[in-house]
């Protein structure tokens, strides 16, 4: 016998359960626009100012909280609609978001290296590499809240390794600039509410490791450029959708080659806070030194004024003293020829105590190919007068 009514309960029953699936996974959506305190406090002593910035979207443009909402959901979605997403053969430089499915079919290869947050693997998806991103048990925040012993099982040791993934992943949506590492997609799974090992992994486009020392061996005009759009990418970072970025590490670990373009690739540290202040003399930032902590600039009146209890444009000369220090000083800048000596060894003592912005520091960058274009003429003409006598 049939009951007329079975039907409308059967499909009532499933959308209640489709909503309870739903349900937590908007919620973690909805953590990741909110500005939270760190409580993990760090073994190492680095100070990270330990805020996560506030993802809220300025301007116009996709929704990104549509698309990562639709990465949480991608196995219900798939078996609900049997659509199957990834890259298509023929939009390989525009790839698609990569679901759970698409995620499942790569094949794991080598390790490509540890941080404190997450591993690094490369992996193969359709005969292409890429690079995979999950917190395992043996990275430094897992390990440190272990020793601290203060957890009630050891799944609470992953949640907040696990919420920097997918914060670095939010980012990388909504931050569109050549010079930081594409976001290929992320899968998230969980057991009820704790997330185990391997509960979150991210997809990124793969690059090349690099060093010092490499960087340094490239011609001339090649470190130019790459100097030229670091300095691009300071002024976008100033001025990014989301407010004024700091990236707290411009190393050149934290960068990768791709197809000849360096890229940003941590993106977990990246913080939208300015540091509260009380007096203009509080606005400088302490860094490790060989000595022990000191301000980064030996300043007595702070690198920015304090505006209404806050640093204001701190994030950015920041940015700028410490890619200085790092990336350009280091490497990129490094043995500058003898006919661009001079101006660079000016650039970077102005830019190293926070005397040139983002702006300023990309066009005296821009200017050197005057240089190099003037100086390659000196050569032509030389060799000019040579023949003719």
């Amino acid at each position: 016998m049939k009951f007329p009514g079975r039907h409308w309960s059967e499909l009532a029953l499933t959308a209640i359960v489709i909503g309870l699936i739903l349900l937590p996974l908007v919620f973690i959506v909805h953590e990741l626009v909110v500005t939270v305190d760190e409580t993990q406090p760090r073994d190492s002593g680095y100070d990270r100012v330990g805020v996560i910035p506030v993802l809220r979207r300025q301007g116009h443009g996709p929704d990104w909280r549509r698309a990562l909402l639709k990465q949480l959901n991608s196995d219900l979605l798939d078996e609900l609609t049997g659509s199957r997403r990834g890259w298509r053969h023929d939009q390989q430089d525009d790839p698609e978001s990569l679901s759970c499915h698409d995620i499942d079919t790569i094949d794991k290869k080598e390790r490509l290296g540890r941080g404190v947050t997450k591993d690094v693997y490369r992996g193969v998806y359709r005969g292409r590499s890429v690079a995979l991103k999950m917190v395992t048990e043996k990275v430094e925040d897992i390990t440190a809240c272990r020793r601290r012993n203060k957890y009630k099982s050891t799944s609470e040791c992953y949640v907040y390794a696990h919420y920097k993934l997918m914060k670095e992943m939010a980012l990388a949506m909504q931050l569109d600039h050549p010079n930081i590492v594409k976001g290929l997609g992320i899968c998230i799974r969980s057991n009820g509410t704790t997330m185990g090992s391997h509960g979150i992994i991210s997809v990124y486009e793969i690059g090349d490791r690099i060093a010092g020392s490499m960087l340094r061996r490239l011609p001339w005009d090649q470190r130019l450029d790459m100097s030229i759009e670091i300095a691009d990418l300071l002024y976008y970072l100033e001025h990014s959708p989301l407010g004024s970025l700091a990236v707290w590490d411009f190393k050149t670990r934290q960068f990768t080659l791709v197809q000849g373009r360096l890229k940003l690739i941590d993106l977990d540290d990246v913080s939208a806070q300015e540091l509260p202040c009380k007096k203009s003399e509080d606005c400088n930032v302490e860094v490790d030194t060989q000595a022990g902590r000191a301000n980064i600039v030996d300043s007595s009146y702070g690198l920015v004024p304090c505006v209404n209890f806050t640093c204001h444009g701190l994030n950015a000369k920041f940015n700028v003293i410490s890619a200085t220090r790092g990336l350009l000083g280091e490497s990129l800048m490094s043995s500058a020829p003898p006919f661009v000596r001079h101006e660079v060894e000016d650039i970077l003592s102005l830019a190293v105590v926070g005397n040139l912005g983002a702006n300023e520091l990309k066009s005296r960058l821009q200017q050197l190919m005057f240089f190099k274009h003037k100086e390659t003429a000196g050569v032509v003409n030389s060799v000019k007068k040579t023949l003719r006598t």
